[in-house]
């Protein structure tokens, strides 16, 4: 190095775009330039220390170090020969290996630390599956592993693909500034984070009609806000005082947030963005997975209501069928969905007479379940003081009137039985007819004048009376008997009933009962029940 004497040595870093770097990445040779002829390029104030120097560049290009060179200060005076030339070219590399290690092992250690900020996320994130516990976790970690001074969560509307305010915050202690004096406010509640804090009278989608194409830009990547959030959330990360970034939130292609964070201190550079974009990266999926949760919940809460229902529903429906001399009884009942609104009934009016209650309510579910409750109840009151079918519907029909309801309506066949005479008397409320078969093979369809009870008021019920006598016998039942689909949209129908009726009306009322649900399930295999399907059998022997 003696021989170097007269000869400085210094670096500087210099971007891809000043004149020295593109020139020595074009040639990759050292290139000699007196200090006058570059100072434009050069750092500020270089031309005062190095004087009349002249400036030889190497370029540490040798494993690519394309945004650095080595800088030597010759003396103009000194001769500058092969061998010196040889020895700052080896200078020159091995300050290239020193380098190259440096930045690997600080690249190495950023990516060490993000491994672990990310890893401290995850492992706190898998922790819950409530949603406010991971929407809070998140707005308290964020801070502390990347430095921020604000973070705010705000999730996806249902109905729009815009960001309503709605979940955690931290940092925002200027909330007086938020809310003119005497103004109504809407209370963002502390459910999701460190504190609530009161905002302008509108509705939270208000607020978020002025930033779709800021959402819109947000989709794939993180994006710099600057001064383009809306008026109540400046106050909060106010432009100017505030490097703020908006991160989305994304799972399964939807974007269901956005992460929200501001800096008053320094500028969120690319490393605190890696760690950010991670963050927002797995507080989507935690969001999602929360959700999901919460929605499994919801739905395994459901179908155990829903099971509960159908209990309290069957316990309407009679549990044994009466046992009567020379009688023989058998039903079938089987819901489209959990619940539903067929339903049955058999009240002794007296010793000698059988009230016979078969009814369909419109429409399937909890509402037509509950109309279902209704109509038994009120059915079953009203019998307590009438005894005649139609004078039995008349009433039942008033009394629903009143609370009847978003197209709410029962279809009811009604039928009182005298036990020893084997008399029927019965009346329609627009329900299907049942059929009568005698031993003989004759078949009647009981039909009557009648209306759906429900709806209007006024209406008279037609009353009609029949005999059963030994081997005869009535088969009640709903519309899903004789509505059930095939695959090619054919219908059971009464005729295909009937046929299965007169061929098994040898065996027992169980008997028949079965082979009629067997018929059924046949004709419409591979095709689900879409109705709720009730029979009742009632045959003299």
């Amino acid at each position: 190095m003696h021989q170097l004497k007269h000869v400085q040595f210094g670096y500087i870093n210099l971007n891809d775009k000043n004149i020295l770097v593109e020139h020595l990445a074009k040639n990759k040779k050292p290139v000699i330039f007196p200090v006058k002829a570059i100072t434009s390029y050069l750092p500020h104030d270089f031309e005062k220390v190095f004087a009349e120097k002249t400036l030889r560049f190497a370029p540490l290009l040798d494993l690519e170090i394309l945004d650095a060179m080595l800088m030597m200060v010759i003396n103009p005076t000194i001769l500058i020969t092969k061998e010196h030339q040889h020895l700052m070219n080896g200078i020159a590399h091995q300050s290239a290996l020193a380098i190259q290690r440096v930045r690997l092992i600080e690249a190495q250690r950023e990516e060490a630390y993000v491994s672990t900020a990310l890893l401290q996320v995850a492992q706190n994130l898998a922790r819950t599956i409530n949603l406010p516990h991971v929407l809070d976790m998140v707005t308290r970690l964020t801070p502390m592993l990347v430095g921020v001074t604000q973070c705010f969560i705000f999730l996806a509307n249902d109905k729009a693909s815009l960001v309503p305010p709605g979940a955690s915050n931290l940092g925002l202690t200027d909330k007086a500034s938020l809310v003119p004096p005497g103004a109504s406010c809407y209370r963002l509640e502390a459910m999701y984070g460190v504190d609530g804090f009161d905002i302008h009278p509108k509705t939270p989608c208000d607020y978020w009609q002025e930033l779709p194409s800021l959402i819109r830009d947000s989709v794939q990547y993180p994006i710099d806000v600057g001064n383009r959030l809306p008026p109540i959330l400046q106050a909060v990360f106010p432009h100017g005082q505030l490097h703020t970034f908006l991160f989305p939130l994304q799972a399964q292609g939807n974007l269901i947030g956005c992460l929200l964070v501001g800096d008053t201190k320094m500028p969120i550079l690319s490393l605190r963005r890696e760690i950010i974009t991670g963050i927002a990266y797995q507080t989507a999926l935690a969001i999602d997975n929360a959700m999901l949760h919460a929605e499994h919940m919801n739905q395994k809460q459901l179908q155990h209501d829903l099971e509960l229902a159908r209990d309290i529903q069957r316990s309407f429906m009679p549990q044994d069928l009466p046992t009567l001399h020379d009688w023989d009884m058998a039903t079938r009942w089987e819901m489209a969905h959990k619940v539903g609104g067929d339903f049955f009934d058999l009240i002794s009016l007296s010793k000698h007479h059988l009230l016979i209650i078969i009814a369909d309510v419109a429409n399937k579910g909890l509402p037509a379940a509950l109309f279902m409750a209704k109509t038994i109840s009120l059915i079953r009151v009203t019998s307590l003081e009438l005894s005649e079918p139609a004078e039995i519907l008349d009433r039942v029909n008033k009394l629903l009137l009143p609370d009847s309801s978003g197209g709410m309506f029962v279809t009811v066949f009604c039928a009182v039985l005298e036990r020893e005479t084997g008399h029927l008397k019965y009346t329609s409320g627009g329900h299907n007819p049942p059929i009568l078969l005698r031993k003989s093979g004759e078949s009647i369809m009981l039909r009557t004048q009648g209306i759906i009870l429900g709806v209007f008021d006024g209406m008279d019920f037609e009353q009609k009376s029949d005999t059963l006598h030994v081997g005869d016998g009535v088969l009640f039942y709903t519309d899903g008997v004789t509505e059930a689909f095939n695959s090619d949209d054919e219908m059971f129908g009464e005729d295909r009933l009937l046929h299965v009726l007169k061929e098994n009306w040898h065996c027992s009322a169980d008997e028949i009962a079965g082979k009629i649900q067997k018929s059924i399930n046949d004709f419409a295999y591979p095709r689900s029940q879409s109705d709720d399907f009730t029979l009742l059998l009632v045959k003299r022997t």
